[in-house]
């Protein structure tokens, strides 16, 4: 689900994959007209692969958007954001306490400008691109990787607790098998307890006494006395807490490398067996990067597709009675918070890490308490790939990447590495569009056309064609494709002299072959919606491998040539229906 925006009280809702939807409420806040264009700036930076990818990334640009307002309104003013002039807007800045305070308005003022380019000050925009020119820039220390010693102890003590939850959960199903109803069979054992949270799920104390016709001190005593349980372990016993999830979310880290939010924000539908021992996982990388996928070993118990299988079904029986929006979660446990509950958010693995190593004391190389971040699984991932690949890490690093970046990249622990095939084609591709850029885009308005249509010689220079060609190039539909006209469709630089051009429609818009002209607008639209919704489907850099071109010729190189009438009047008049495109233009 896309993230929204509510007009009227003016709210901001905000949608990621794997989080529960939040509402940022604007209707109080002064200045409507300022708060309202950055609100949509705001929306702008979440829906279209902008630097918004999660709501804890999310709340502090609708704490800004706010601060501004009330900035604002204390100090007179009531006009709109393209009135703000840069002495009022540095003023704002200097007003800021916080770089991050700092970086989010910047960011939305740019955004602003890419949905209305014009509107703003220059003077302010180029402020606005110089990071950190007011605020001071809070001092960093870097996670250090864990060292090998610790890695094996903390492995060792994950997979102990695994299995240790697995046995517990295996006796409690064990029990439910010969457990009756205690309202008919009495509540005073342990397989009917488990009988009636198997069936009724969570249950506080009170209800389970309520239903079994007894009181709750009652039934509280005699589990204490005679299973020496509290209600917490009798519920333990079929259901997984998120302290039992943590060793998964730890070895998942360290088998793969995948940020600790793109590991805790996966689904049951996020992975998948691709036969010959491999699991298929897709990610969201939410600082940066956008959807991820890769593929990983998957024979083993404590392989990456071992440890999700086991995941699934340790929760299983959570995810009968989670609520409907955690239900595809992977990460389903029972609530000791909100006790008698089924919660799948993923806010709470950060402490529940950090008490889960202090629980089982865990130990660092000094002796201490390990002091634990799940950053440093990352790291710790990058070492073990570099030993693996005798220091390749670093050479295949390049001039603005760092040596996570690349093992991210171009490392993989298994034998294939389809990575490694993506840059090439990527590079391949790129060096082709810079040839073909070269060459320049054809674009006519409808007063272009009318001047070429009175000089065919005119035309025939403009368009680099002969003169006979000319007067009849623009008055027929002959040379017509599907987003331009094509000035030699059997003479592609794409394919052999004589043959049909065989690339996909979208490579027309770096073709030097193609002339756009105002009746290919509709088409040109439609292609840009199918676009924006393909966003959504395929991971953000095979995306860009196979549209940025295309999109980025569209909307910066084609549409500037128009005025907003023409293009209202293409809108309206772009085909209705679902737009089709050959099979190979699908990206896996």
């Amino acid at each position: 689900m896309a993230s929204y925006l509510i007009e009227e009280p003016l709210r901001l809702v905000v949608h990621f994959p794997g989080q529960p939807p939040r509402v940022h409420d604007f209707s109080d806040v002064p200045c409507h007209t300022v708060v309202r264009d950055l609100v949509a700036a705001h929306l702008a930076l979440t829906n279209t692969g902008g630097g918004i990818k999660a709501i804890t990334t999310s709340a502090p640009y609708a704490v800004i958007i706010k601060k501004c307002g009330r900035w604002l309104s204390e100090h007179g003013f009531t006009g709109t954001l393209a009135a703000i002039d840069e002495p009022l807007f540095c003023a704002f800045l200097r007003s800021l306490a916080q770089r991050k305070d700092e970086t989010a308005m910047k960011s939305l003022i740019l955004a602003y400008d890419d949905l209305h380019p014009g509107v703003i000050d220059p003077a302010i925009l180029a402020h606005c691109r110089v990071r950190g020119a007011w605020t001071p820039l809070p001092a960093g220390t870097p996670v250090p990787p864990l060292s090998e010693a610790e890695t094996r102890r903390i492995e060792a003590c994950c997979k102990e607790a695994i299995r240790g939850m697995e046995e517990r959960l295996a006796r409690g199903a064990e029990l439910v098998a010969g457990g009756r109803d205690p309202a008919l069979h009495g509540w005073r054992s342990l397989p009917n307890l488990l009988w009636l949270l198997d069936r009724h799920g969570p249950m506080r104390l009170r209800d389970i006494a309520a239903y079994c016709g007894a009181t709750g001190g009652c039934v509280f005593i005699w589990a204490k006395r005679n299973l020496h349980l509290s209600f917490t372990d009798i519920h333990e016993m079929l259901f997984a807490s998120s302290q039992d999830l943590v060793p998964f979310v730890i070895l998942l880290g360290l088998e793969t490398g995948i940020s600790p939010e793109g590991i805790t924000s996966l689904t049951i539908e996020s992975f998948a067996s691709i036969g010959d021992n491999r699991v298929r996982v897709r990610w969201t990388k939410l600082r940066g990067g956008g959807l991820q996928a890769g593929t990983f070993r998957a024979q083993g118990p404590w392989s990456v597709g071992g440890l999700l299988d086991r995941v699934v079904q340790a929760t299983g029986r959570s995810r009968r009675f989670a609520p409907i929006e955690g239900q595809d979660s992977l990460w389903v446990y029972l609530s000791k918070v909100h006790f008698c509950s089924i919660a799948h958010w993923s806010s709470v693995w950060g402490r529940a890490a950090h008490r889960f190593v202090a629980e089982h004391q865990v130990l660092d190389d000094n002796g201490h308490p390990l002091a634990f971040d799940r950053r440093s699984l990352r790291k710790v991932r990058l070492r073990r790939l570099d030993k693996r690949y005798h220091g390749a890490v670093g050479i295949v690093a390049g001039p603005n990447q760092t040596s996570q970046v690349a093992a991210d990249h171009y490392l993989t622990t298994s034998d294939e590495t389809p990575p490694i095939r993506a840059a090439i084609e990527d590079t391949e591709q790129t060096f082709v569009r810079r040839a073909q850029r070269a060459h320049g885009l054809t674009v006519l308005s409808d007063a272009d056309i009318a001047q070429v249509e009175r000089d065919p010689a005119r035309a025939a220079e403009r368009l680099g064609i002969d003169v006979d060609s000319a007067k009849t190039f623009l008055a027929s539909d002959e040379a017509d494709v599907f987003v331009a006209k094509c000035k030699d469709f059997h003479h592609s630089p794409y394919g052999k002299p004589g043959e049909p051009c065989p690339v996909p429609v979208w490579e027309c818009l770096v073709c030097p072959l193609a002339v756009i002209t105002p009746s290919k607008l509709p088409n040109l639209l439609a292609l840009l919606d199918h676009m924006d919704a393909r966003f959504t489907d395929v991971p953000t850099h095979a995306w860009q491998v196979r549209y940025a071109a295309a999109y980025r010729a569209i909307t910066q190189d084609i549409l500037p040539h128009f005025s907003d009438t023409v293009i209202a009047a293409a809108r309206a008049a772009r085909p209705s229906a679902r737009l089709y495109l050959p099979p190979e233009e699908i990206i896996s």
